[in-house]
C-alpha cells in the first residue's frame, strides 16, 4: 500500500515537472502569441514609405561638377529602421575621370530616410541636406541639395541646386562591373 502511495504521488510530480517546463517553454518561443523577447516595434508593418524609390538611378552629368560624368546611384531595400543605404558608382573611363573602364563603388555609403513631416531626405556626401520627390510615374527622381561644393562653379557654395535624375531600365546595382579595386 504504501508503495502505490509513493508511485501515485512521483507520477503527480512528474506530471507537474512535465507541464511546467512545458509552460515555461512556450513563454519563451517566438511563435507567436507574446513572449520573453517580443517588442511593441515588432512585425512588417507593410510596405515602406522608400519603397518606391529603390532601384538604380542614372545620374550621369554635373552631378560632382564635371560635365558628362557618367554615374549611377543605387537606393537599397530599407532596413529595419526604415533607411535605405545610398551609393554612387562613378564610372572611371569616361572624359572626366580618363580612368580605367570600371566603377568606383563608394565603401561611405549615404542614407534615405523619411523626415518626422514625412519627407524623403537624402544624407550623401555628393548631395548635402537634400530632399528627394518621387514623379507620379515613379521613373523621375528631383533631387534638391545644397551645394556645398560648388558643383556649378560660380563661386556660391550656399545655394540650393536641383538634379532630376531617371530611373535604369534593364540595368541593376549588380550589372555595374568591373569594380575598380
Amino acid at each position: 500500500m504504501l508503495k502505490s502511495i509513493f508511485d501515485t504521488e512521483v507520477c503527480a510530480m512528474r506530471l507537474l515537472l512535465i507541464f511546467l517546463l512545458a509552460f515555461g517553454v512556450s513563454a519563451c518561443s517566438d511563435s507567436g502569441g507574446g513572449g520573453a523577447g517580443d517588442t511593441d516595434g515588432g512585425g512588417d508593418d507593410g510596405p515602406s514609405e522608400l519603397d518606391p524609390f529603390v532601384g538604380l538611378w542614372n545620374i550621369t552629368g554635373n552631378w560632382n561638377g564635371f560635365t558628362g560624368d557618367e554615374a549611377y546611384m543605387a537606393i537599397r531595400e530599407p532596413d529595419s529602421n526604415n533607411e535605405s543605404a545610398v551609393l554612387i558608382y562613378d564610372f572611371a573611363g569616361d572624359n572626366p575621370d580618363s580612368g580605367e573602364n570600371c566603377y568606383l563603388p563608394e565603401f561611405d555609403p549615404g542614407r534615405l530616410y523619411v523626415s518626422a513631416d514625412d519627407r524623403i531626405f537624402l544624407d550623401h556626401n555628393s548631395f548635402s541636406d537634400a530632399t528627394v520627390t518621387l514623379s507620379a510615374d515613379d521613373q523621375t527622381l528631383t533631387i534638391v541639395f545644397f551645394d556645398a561644393n560648388d558643383i556649378n562653379g560660380n563661386g556660391d557654395s550656399n545655394e540650393m541646386l536641383t538634379s532630376t535624375v531617371t530611373r535604369t531600365t534593364g540595368l541593376s546595382e549588380i550589372d555595374l562591373q568591373p569594380l575598380c579595386s
